[in-house]
C-alpha cells in the first residue's frame, strides 16, 4: 500500500489541495496527515487563514474518509490550554471549534490519534524514542513490532494507550516517578537523570 504522508501543516491549506490531486491520480492509496495543523509565524491574528485552513483539513477528511490523523503539540497545545511555541490567543476559540469539527469528520473521531499504524509501520507526529517504550511498555510486548509486524504495531499502540488512559496517564506516573528520585536523592545523596518522554 502506498501512503501519503502530510507533514506539518502550520496553515498551510494548499497542501490538502496538492495532497487530494496525488490520491486522485492514484499515486497513493491513502493518506496520514502528522497534523499540527494551527499556528505559523507572524499569523496570530490571521484569524481567515486559520479558518481557511481548518476547512481544508475538514474538506479533506471527509472526501478521504479513511485518512489518519496523528496529534501534533500546536494542536494538543489549544485544546489541553497549554501554551506551544506560536500559540495564538486571538485564535484559540476558532481552533478548538474547529478540532471539533475535523474530529467529528476523522471517522467520529475514530481515525484520529497520537499514534496510527499500516502495515506494520508506526506513523506519529513528534516520535517514539526507545527508553519511552522501555519505561511505559511491558518488556514482552517492547520488541514485537520489529517481530510481528503489524500485530506487534497493534501491541505496541495498545500498550500505548492504556499507559496513556491510566489515572493521569503516562505524564503523571512519570512525575511520580521523579518526585521518588528525587527523595532518594535527598536522602542518599545519590545522583539521577531526569524522565524523558514524548506527546
Amino acid at each position: 500500500m502506498k501512503v501519503i504522508v502530510i507533514p506539518d501543516v502550520h496553515l498551510k491549506p494548499d497542501m490538502f489541495k496538492k495532497a487530494s490531486e496525488i490520491l486522485n491520480k492514484g499515486l497513493a492509496d491513502r493518506a496520514v496527515c502528522l497534523m499540527d495543523i494551527a499556528d505559523d509565524w507572524y499569523q496570530e491574528k490571521n484569524i481567515d487563514l486559520y479558518i481557511k485552513t481548518y476547512d481544508a483539513a475538514v474538506r479533506f477528511a471527509n472526501e478521504f474518509s479513511d485518512t489518519l490523523w496523528c496529534y501534533g503539540n500546536h494542536d494538543l497545545s489549544y485544546l489541553w490550554n497549554k501554551h506551544e511555541t506560536g500559540f495564538s490567543i486571538f485564535a484559540q476559540p476558532t481552533v478548538c471549534l474547529k478540532m471539533n469539527e475535523l474530529i467529528k469528520a476523522a471517522a467520529e473521531g475514530k481515525n484520529i490519534a497520537y499514534i496510527h499504524h499500516i502495515d506494520g509501520y508506526l506513523f506519529m507526529h513528534g516520535g517514539l524514542n526507545d527508553e519511552f517504550v522501555r519505561r511505559y511498555v511491558s518488556p514482552d510486548d517492547h520488541d514485537d513490532v520489529e517481530k510481528d509486524g503489524f500485530s506487534g504495531a497493534q501491541r505496541l499502540i495498545a500498550a500505548l494507550r492504556a499507559a496513556a488512559d491510566r489515572p493521569g496517564g503516562a505524564d503523571s506516573r512519570r512525575r511520580g516517578r521523579r518526585r521518588k528520585r528525587q527523595t532518594r536523592r535527598r536522602t542518599a545523596g545519590a545522583a539521577g537523570v531526569g524522565a524523558a518522554g514524548i506527546l
